[in-house]
């Protein structure tokens, strides 16, 4: 089932990388005087966050249809894809009213123009159900093992978005709505590609997939609690943003904005985006009880990997921070250095236990899981509210969502460790040996002012080395046609 995973991740990681690109040339340009600068990018994330709140009861049931989809596809069953879609339609579009009836908050909180809080607000809330319905259909993709597919419009998604929102910049004055116009354009026309790609018709004269909106609707009801999963995290960083906007002035605002969502926003996508949408599908069909069969030694030898490599390259980001943070954003955002530090460290470490986390989900242990990250979460939104009132500076903004973040990687380890009989000794080395290289790094860093990359340079080697001498080695040989020796060390 896994033999694709290789080829799917190599295209899907080309994607990523042109999101990534036009991510770092984009954002600058959004701060720069040609675009709306740091209050407008505050205002944007604000939005964002505001808009966003349509999606909190979808996590759970995004879960629950992307492996019916997968089940149904597997079998021919298209009737199952037609009624999750059109539930999908008229289930968002029930929220967006909903959303709508407490717009006059949005527009207090955001402080904008009338006209323009106006116009980006319906542009943002069409965008969010647009992106809901494009999901579904990726699920689809997904099945048919063509994730390449949804990769590629994602990439270049983001570079028309882009184009698109510089064109509208340059031929008239810049404004937050042109920004939410472009996106909004974008995601639809990702939609009508992976519309004229599925099996979908727009007539609904053969209504069979009626007959089963109602089993969607149960399928829904019974899939709230696992939103907490999805809530949880949207709560604490949006709900950051959202408290930023309030405490802070606008420049201290959108510079929270940027580490706690722009920042995770892209780690997440480079490393995590293309696995994410395939794993509960694919994870769900492997038999875990049996750890003599292929597909169980395939997934132990996967969760090994990713998390090796995503702590390694995690400490070359992380050292590197002040180095590349102070280039991407200019040297006005050299103090906030030390908070993008950390928050880069704990991003790093919570993609590194993100397979473990999706193949709970995938196996019916998310419940659990989900009350006690959203307990997590509601302790983390009060201690920045608290602090932001009382202090108003970003590091008690973002000091609270990274300790959620850590309560998260553990309470993830401890629930695998519970309920799946997989060896979690060199995930938990691995972890340690992260720590260690990381304080190493930044040492270095400290003492060896202007050393540019050489500390991140000498901090791999030492998390490489480390991970040599005890004994962390993971064969490649059976799972990559070609690759020469048996083992490799990380």
């Amino acid at each position: 089932m896994m033999k694709s995973l290789p080829t799917t991740l190599a295209a899907g990681y080309l994607a990523i990388a042109v999101q990534t690109l036009t991510g770092l040339i984009f954002i600058p340009f959004l701060l720069s005087e040609d675009g709306v600068g740091l209050a407008g990018f505050a205002a944007i994330a604000t939005l964002q966050a505001a808009a966003g709140l349509i999606t909190f009861f979808f996590d759970g049931y995004r879960q629950y249809a992307a492996r019916a989809i997968a089940l149904a596809t597997h079998n021919g069953d298209r009737d199952v894809l037609h009624s999750i879609f059109f539930f999908t339609l008229l289930s968002a579009a029930a929220a967006v009213v909903l959303w709508l009836m407490v717009w006059p908050f949005v527009y207090e909180l955001i402080g904008m123009q009338m006209g323009d809080i106006i116009a980006a607000s319906l542009f943002a809330v069409a965008y969010v159900v647009a992106e809901q319905l494009a999901y579904v259909l990726e699920c689809h993709e997904h099945a048919l093992k063509r994730s390449w597919i949804p990769s590629s419009l994602g990439g270049l998604d983001s570079l028309f978005r882009a184009v698109l929102t510089v064109i509208l910049f340059k031929a008239f004055s810049a404004s937050v709505s042109q920004f939410f116009l472009a996106a909004f354009v974008g995601q639809v026309a990702k939609l009508g590609i992976l519309f004229w790609l599925s099996p979908l018709e727009v007539s609904v004269r053969d209504g069979k997939w009626v007959d089963r909106m109602g089993a969607q609707y149960d399928a829904f009801v019974n899939s709230l609690p696992l939103a907490l999963n999805g809530i949880a995290p949207y709560v604490v960083f949006r709900g950051g943003v959202i408290l930023a906007s309030v405490a802070l002035v606008g420049e201290q605002a959108g510079v929270v904005a940027i580490i706690l969502v722009t920042l995770r926003t892209y780690i997440n996508q480079g490393l995590f985006s293309v696995l994410r949408p395939m794993l509960i599908p694919r994870l769900a069909l492997v038999d875990i009880r049996d750890r003599t069969s292929t597909a169980y030694q395939k997934l132990n030898l996967y969760l090994d990997l990713f998390q090796v490599f995503t702590l390694f390259v995690g400490i070359w980001a992380v050292v590197s921070t002040p180095w590349w943070f102070s280039l991407w954003l200019g040297l006005s955002v050299e103090e906030y250095v030390g908070l993008a530090q950390v928050a880069v460290a704990v991003y790093f470490l919570e993609i590194a236990y993100g397979v473990q986390y999706f193949c709970l989900l995938a196996h019916g242990h998310g419940r659990s899981l989900a009350l006690l990250t959203g307990g997590f979460a509601l302790l983390a939104t009060a201690c920045t509210a608290i602090g932001t009132y009382y202090s108003s500076t970003a590091a008690f903004s973002v000091g609270p969502v990274m300790a959620y973040v850590l309560s998260y990687v553990v309470a993830v380890r401890l629930a695998f460790g519970k309920h799946f009989d997989f060896s979690l000794q060199q995930s938990d080395i691995s972890s340690g040996l992260f720590v260690v290289a990381l304080s190493a790094g930044i040492g270095i860093a400290a003492m060896v002012k202007g050393g540019g990359l050489l500390s991140p340079l000498l901090a791999g080697a030492l998390f490489w080395g480390l991970s040599h001498a005890v004994g962390i080695r993971i064969s490649l040989a059976r799972h990559f046609p070609g690759w020469k020796r048996e083992a490799v060390d990380i």
